[in-house]
């Protein structure tokens, strides 16, 4: 028998050849359906047209009665397929849209039919001259296919008349199978999913990523413009990263609601808050989680650690040894390295023990007493540079009056206010943390007991917690730095109508040391608490509070050993004293 002949249709050109899909296939489908499986998914599987899975399904009972009377239905039409290079490009075409969903790679009408071109661009090149099917990729067919297909997660966005024939034409030879850029493209895909399966990375979503990848992406874009002389393309490449950008967007939104909802539901447990001690447990944050970097941390932190308790007490010995220092200004000085060696203690031994033994918990007890210390010692440095700072004051603007005013009785009395001062502050915050209630195991973004931090944590916060802390941080610290800042306006002014130069050198050079300290110690301390207003990051916040805890101690004894003749004068004898027989 002659092979039958397409059939001609009205226009007088042949139909396309159909071939019908076989009893195998359709029973094969209905085994899915059954097993649980869509129309969609059995549609998308198979390269088939939803439509005519559903029909296939429809007629399951004629096509299983089939099957049991053994009744050959190869030649039954119940439903076509296409066939021919059109078929086949869409089978790729579809391949590669799946592929790139898997990885979260956004697409568009535009990248989509960019890339149909190329495949059956490619599959007309294989054909060879004799190939003579006519493709245009236009937005009818791209319907068609995405109903065929069921293709809902592709978005026909709204785009200008021509814009899409008129980027493809433009990017051809870049999206061409076969070009180099293609075949780079391909590589570097086939190397990432191999580097994916080896080493398999764990992919997260950040705020601060994202926000991070806006900013370069806005960046990018800023540049291309001032480049680009056709304001028109660059409008249209403008608009398509934006469509592309869509999506992040949204998911960058929903991260920072997760975000606010996680800072609001901070507990670690599901259990009733409790805050009794020896129930509720702190977990710090760690410097580092990389097992190497460890012994690092740890040698690093303890010798900042012995050096500055070594530094505070050789000044104490020093002031106390030689007759000679027994003035107001060096007395405050060794109240001041008292302050700092408890300040830097009260911290950083904890944080070297948790290096040590890989541990990162506290319990509320312990949290309770390093909060009571921390702000103890930090109160007291706060007042202790007031009490110099009106010492310095005297000093150089009354200085035939400073032996009177500055008399033994007065600066005991300085001292013993600045350390009742100091108890009352650390009570306070000890009286506010111990109305909060917390769950069994909280989690702090810290390396030590914070009250801020504590706040934010705690399950029974309020603004009225809040305002209280900052009254208590206004009173204890704003009104010392109120006097240093009215100290040295007096100081300045004064120094000012000296003169001479050489004068208002001397004058400066006896409080030199001092505005050091207090800019190290006041700069230091609002940098860490603007970054815990502003910093999303709790790497960074964790870094200013080590500069302010850390850093600030040690530096204390070297600045004033390095600017001050009596005090090197001092060591020298007390190292004599030492090494005599």
């Amino acid at each position: 028998m002659a092979p039958k002949r397409a059939e001609a249709t009205p226009s007088g050109d042949p139909k396309k050849p159909r071939r019908v899909i076989t009893l195998e296939t359709k029973v094969k489908w209905i085994k899915e359906h059954e097993g649980g499986a869509t129309v969609s998914a059995i549609a998308r599987r198979s390269s088939t047209c939803r439509s005519t899975v559903a029909t296939v399904l429809k007629n399951k009972e004629k096509l299983l009665a089939a099957v049991r009377g053994s009744v050959s239905l190869q030649a039954t039409r119940l439903t076509k397929v296409r066939e021919g290079p059109i078929l086949e490009m869409e089978t790729r075409l579809l391949a590669w849209i799946e592929a790139h969903t898997q990885r979260h790679v956004p697409l568009s009408t535009l990248v989509i039919t960019a890339k149909a071109k190329a495949l059956f661009a490619a599959l007309k090149a294989e054909a060879g001259p004799g190939f003579d099917v006519q493709f245009t990729a236009s937005s009818r067919w791209f319907r068609s296919f995405k109903n065929r297909y069921s293709l809902t997660r592709v978005q026909m966005p709204n785009e200008a008349p021509g814009a899409e024939e008129s980027f493809v034409q433009g990017h051809q030879d870049a999206v061409a199978e076969g070009s180099p850029l293609q075949a780079s493209a391909e590589r570097q895909e086939v190397g990432a999913r191999e580097g994916e399966q080896d080493q398999k990375p764990p992919r997260k979503f950040t705020v601060q990523g994202l926000a991070e990848a806006f900013a370069d992406l806005n960046g990018a874009l800023g540049k291309l413009e001032a480049m680009d002389p056709n304001p028109e393309r660059f409008a249209f490449v403008q608009r398509k990263v934006q469509d592309a950008l869509f999506t992040y967007k949204l998911i960058h939104a929903e991260e920072k609601k997760r975000m606010k909802q996680a800072e609001n539901t901070r507990c670690l447990c599901s259990v009733d808050p409790h805050n009794l001690t020896g129930v509720v447990k702190f977990l710090f944050l760690r410097l580092s989680d990389d097992p190497q970097v460890q012994p690092i941390l740890f040698g690093v932190f303890l010798s900042m650690y012995l050096v500055t308790v070594t530094g505070n007490l050789l000044i104490i010995l020093a002031v106390s040894s030689d007759p000679r220092l027994h003035t107001p200004m060096y007395s405050f000085l060794s109240v001041l390295s008292v302050a700092d060696s408890g300040f830097i203690s009260s911290t950083v031994p904890k944080m070297i023990w948790d290096i040590h033994t890989q541990s990162r918990d506290m319990s509320y007890a312990g949290c309770l007493v390093q909060l009571s210390s921390f702000n103890l010692f930090g109160c007291l440095d706060s007042v202790i540079l007031a009490v110099m700072a009106y010492d310095r004051f005297v000093a150089i603007c009354h200085p035939l009056h400073y032996p009177v005013i500055m008399n033994p009785q007065l600066c005991n009395l300085l001292a013993l206010a600045s350390f009742l001062i100091s108890v009352l502050e650390s009570q306070l915050n000890h009286l506010l943390m111990s109305q909060l209630t917390f769950c069994a195991v909280a989690e702090i973004p810290h390396f030590f007991c914070d009250l801020p931090q504590l706040i934010k944590i705690a399950c029974n916060k309020s603004s009225t917690k809040d305002i209280m802390m900052f009254l208590i941080a206004a009173v204890f610290g704003a009104l010392p730095a109120s006097g240093i800042l009215f100290s040295y306006s007096k100081i300045i002014s004064s120094i000012l109508r000296v003169p001479s130069s050489g004068g208002r050198h001397k004058a400066f050079s006896t409080c030199g040391s001092h505005l050091a300290v207090v800019f190290l110690f006041y700069g230091t301390g609002l940098g860490v608490y603007l970054s815990l207003a502003f910093s999303p990051s709790p790497r960074k916040n964790v870094v200013a509070s080590v500069i302010y805890t850390v850093i600030t101690p040690m530096l204390n004894p070297f600045i004033y050993t390095l600017r001050n003749r009596d005090i090197k004068r001092a060591f020298q004898r007390l190292l004599s004293r030492t090494a005599e027989p």
